[in-house]
């Protein structure tokens, strides 16, 4: 069984033609599906989490997974690994039709046409021997959980961030203009422009990075820090590089954090991270760890995948090792 959540808004609407095409599809192929499309910020959350139950019945009736697809951008996927439980019950694929995409970008998942990802996913679930084939596909993704210090929490998939990232996150989702880059297929761009005016206005703060390694707990003091992002894949904001190095099934996290650099020099730096050269850009660190917690004297912006999660001051971040059974 296929339940189908489908975000149409993403790129400022432009998915909707692409949906036309699958949904399309999955009536040429009398797929056994569901398909739920979400009304507004939050609702993907709401439909994974029913779907789960369903999926989860699905599971103990015949002992076969049904499989959720994600359709839409990151923020979609988000929405619905926080809306998920029963995870050894359910298989999570996506449809990558978001501007960012980092999360498909990651995983390998480049196709183009979302007709020729349908196609990869498709496979008959009431047939044991092409379930078996398609389980093959299924690998154990690592997902990400920070807790905030109101005491709420939220998973991630990509990258959590504290800072700059964050706050970059927050002016992207308020642009006007990133509508209109969208459309014009240039939705990179927003996060570009709004990279720059951050770092040129955004204060910085002291606190301090706890961060597990194998003999203990170590501590960073920071004096001016810009960012700290826990890195599930390699990049984020639209295709940013944050940790080339990061591999969302190897039980950590890598951790970039820029602290005490002047804002003109910072600007030089960018270009730097897009050329993967974090080792030898000044106050830039680079951590490999399961868990890290962020103290800081004043609160902060924070985002999980690019949502804005507020403003805090301490949080505290923990990978889950295998958690998600994803598609490839």
């Amino acid at each position: 069984m296929f339940y189908f959540i489908a975000n149409i808004h993403s790129r400022s609407g432009q998915s909707m033609k692409a949906w036309e095409k699958i949904s399309r599809r999955l009536n040429e192929r009398e797929v056994s599906a569901q398909i739920h499309m979400t009304r507004f910020a939050g609702h993907a959350v709401q439909l994974a989490d029913q779907l789960s139950d369903q999926a989860a019945a699905d599971f103990d009736r015949c002992g076969l997974r049904s499989t959720i697809v994600a359709v839409g951008g990151d923020g979609t996927f988000n929405e619905v690994i926080n809306g998920m439980h029963d995870f050894d019950k359910v298989n999570l694929a996506m449809i990558p039709l978001g501007s960012g995409n980092d999360l498909g970008r990651g995983l390998g998942i480049t196709n183009k046409d979302p007709l020729a990802r349908l196609e990869d996913i498709l496979t008959d679930c009431h047939d044991r021997e092409r379930a078996a084939e398609s389980e093959s596909r299924v690998r154990r993704m690592d997902l990400g959980r920070v807790e905030l210090d109101d005491g709420n929490s939220r998973l991630f998939a990509i990258s959590c961030g504290m800072g700059f990232d964050a706050a970059v996150c927050r002016g992207v989702d308020h642009m006007y203009m990133k509508g209109i880059l969208n459309k014009l297929h240039l939705g990179r761009l927003s996060y570009l422009t709004k990279t720059l005016q951050t770092i040129l206005s955004m204060p910085l703060y002291r606190g301090r990075v706890f961060y597990r390694k194998e003999k203990g707990r170590s501590c960073l003091e920071v004096e001016n820090m810009i960012f700290a992002a826990a890195m599930n894949q390699a990049a984020e904001g639209g295709g940013v590089p944050m940790y080339p190095g990061a591999n969302a099934f190897d039980g950590k996290f890598g951790i970039c954090l820029a602290d005490s650099v002047p804002r003109l020099l910072a600007l030089i730096m960018l270009p730097g991270f897009l050329f993967r050269m974090h080792k030898i850009l000044p106050g830039v660190h680079q951590i490999e760890t399961k868990s890290l917690q962020i103290h800081m004297e004043e609160a902060l912006p924070v985002h999980s995948d690019g949502e804005d999660l507020g403003m805090h001051r301490k949080i505290r971040i923990t990978c889950l090792p295998g958690k998600l059974r994803i598609f490839i």
